[in-house]
């Protein structure tokens, strides 16, 4: 067995396009769903089979010793009686994760896309609450007003607070999260009567006086009511996984590779920014940074008592290593021996010092280690292009994983997109401005003045543009139109009432007819009918 070496592929980056649904209930699976165990099939042999080297340790090693632990917490945190297979290696892992957050049901349609695949062949549904993301909000938007005049309006569930991770982000105003059900069920219940938060939210307060984190709470709720709803889907925050033997093990092996990965990961970040015609020197991911010795690695680092959230560069000195915030210094000695960094790395999470994975690491150490296939978003399955790219060029074989969405709009009687109907009416009030004769019946177009108008037009319009009757050509022209356009009053007049009724049907639908509402704010049994029932193996 090798080493992943650090060698430029021949391989190059993809180009793929994911559009959410437009329709009210569509869904978007890719591969198609009676695709996706074939595919879990095909990951996970080619990972058994693999002679690849994560720090000096096999890749099928460290899935199978991660898979034993990593379900062992989330049946601890899951705090549920579900039987795990015997046979762990033998049943498809099926994984996808997400930020703890009241997200939109096109987010939560991954969870349900879990429950089915681990009913329906045998296998284990895992969610992974991705804690290591900053938390950005402290409310949600929320319909309130009349159909025929919505307003959205931000109703919060907690103060305002500096972005930390949701991992430290605690609850500061109980009284005001305690509040939130019944301030989001009055604001919408013009709209919607009796949205999901309503009995629900009780759960999310239970879980708060455990444990005030924010991030907990939401899992609660949310997990809750997959459990009610019959899912036996397992939960296990990522910085749980983050404590494990691999997981170091996973940093330890880009800390020896730092300064070749460097190259590789920017290498792979300009070759997906040219394939995909993006500009901007900070997305999907900003470039890492070699800074005399230091290299940046795409990890953060923070402490507990100060959590907020800094890259993680590394150099070695006299075989130890030293990490950096670019504030605070971390050594650990002998780095060579991997049991002794083990030890030392496990001394920084109990002092408080927390080192995680950005993004496209998460993804990375998530796919490689643990998932038989990962189910992403449109969102994290376009960067993972990226990761795909970075991981061949590493040498190593990128999991394949899927993409699923849904889109769910409230049910509430909203009028159509009018966009194109305001995109239309505008392009006919240019016509009648520009070309008034077109709209001319011919029986009056005949008519002496009318006549007169439309030679006049033709005349200035076929003249040699000539410099010094530049402007003379211009006011002829226009003197034409506007004398023709007093024919068409009523048409015009009729065309703008219409475009006026368009903006309107569109702002109604901008405000009322998102994809992005919270789950929270959907009737109980129109959601659990729709997150269920969407699947067809056809």
């Amino acid at each position: 067995m090798t080493e992943a070496p650090l060698a430029r592929s021949n391989t190059r980056s993809t180009r793929k396009r994911y559009r959410a649904p437009t329709e009210n209930g569509g869904t978007l699976i890719d591969p198609p769903l009676n695709e996706l165990v074939a595919t879990a099939e095909r990951n996970r042999r080619t990972a058994h089979n693999s002679d690849q080297l994560i720090a000096d340790n096999p890749i099928g090693e460290l899935r199978a010793s991660l898979r034993r632990w990593a379900l062992e917490q989330a049946s601890t945190f899951t705090n549920c009686e579900t039987q795990l297979p015997s046979n762990l290696q033998g049943c498809p892992l099926f994984v996808s994760g997400h930020q703890p957050q009241l997200f939109h049901p096109g987010v939560w349609f991954k969870n349900h896309l879990l429950e089915y695949l681990r009913s329906k062949h045998d296998g284990i549904g895992l969610h992974v609450i991705i804690d290591n993301d900053l938390c950005t909000a402290n409310s949600i938007r929320v319909p309130t007003g009349t159909v025929d005049a919505p307003v959205l309006t931000n109703v919060p569930f907690d103060d305002a607070m500096e972005w930390i991770p949701f991992e430290e982000r605690t609850i500061h105003n109980s009284s005001l999260f305690e509040s939130f059900g019944d301030r989001v069920t009055s604001a919408i219940a013009d709209l919607v009567p009796t949205p999901l938060i309503q009995q629900h939210w009780r759960i999310a307060t239970a879980a708060a006086a455990v444990l005030p984190n924010l991030g907990f709470a939401f899992s609660k709720l949310r997990h809750n009511i997959e459990r009610e709803w019959g899912a036996q889907t397992l939960e296990v925050p990522l910085s749980h996984l983050c404590r494990s033997r691999e997981f170091h093990l996973f940093v330890l092996h880009f800390i020896r590779h730092r300064a070749p990965f460097v190259e590789i990961y920017n290498r792979s970040l300009e070759e997906y920014r040219r394939i995909n015609r993006i500009r901007s020197r900070s997305h999907p991911v900003p470039p890492l940074s070699i800074e005399n010795e230091w290299c940046e690695l795409p990890f953060w680092v923070w402490q507990s008592s100060c959590p907020r959230r800094r890259a993680l560069l590394v150099r070695t000195s006299q075989n130890t290593i030293e990490l950096t915030n670019r504030s605070d210094v971390w050594r650990i000695e002998n780095e060579s021996k991997t049991d002794l960094f083990l030890d030392r790395f496990a001394e920084l999470e109990e002092r408080g010092i927390k080192i995680r994975p950005r993004a496209l690491m998460t993804t990375m150490f998530l796919r490689l280690l643990l998932s038989d296939l990962f189910i992403h978003g449109i969102g994290g399955a376009k960067y993972d292009e990226l990761t795909d790219q970075i991981c061949r060029e590493l040498g190593l074989v990128p999991p394949a994983y899927a993409c699923a969405t849904s889109t769910l709009r409230l049910p509430v009687e909203v009028p159509a997109d009018s966009r194109n109907r305001i995109r239309e009416t505008n392009q006919l009030l240019r016509q009648y401005r520009f070309h008034p004769e077109r709209f001319i019946p011919e029986t009056e177009s005949s008519e002496n003045q009318v006549s007169k108008w439309i030679q006049q037009k033709e005349k200035w319009i076929n003249r040699k543009n000539e410099n010094r009757e530049k402007r003379l050509r211009h006011a002829m022209i226009e003197e034409a139109n506007r004398a023709l356009q007093r024919l068409l009053q009523e048409k015009i007049s009729q065309a703008k009432q219409n475009l006026e009724i368009a903006r309107h049907k569109s702002q109604v639908f901008d405000r009322l007819g998102s994809r992005e509402f919270s789950f929270v704010l959907f009737p109980d049994f129109e959601l659990q009918s729709r997150m269920q029932c969407e699947f067809s193996e056809g």
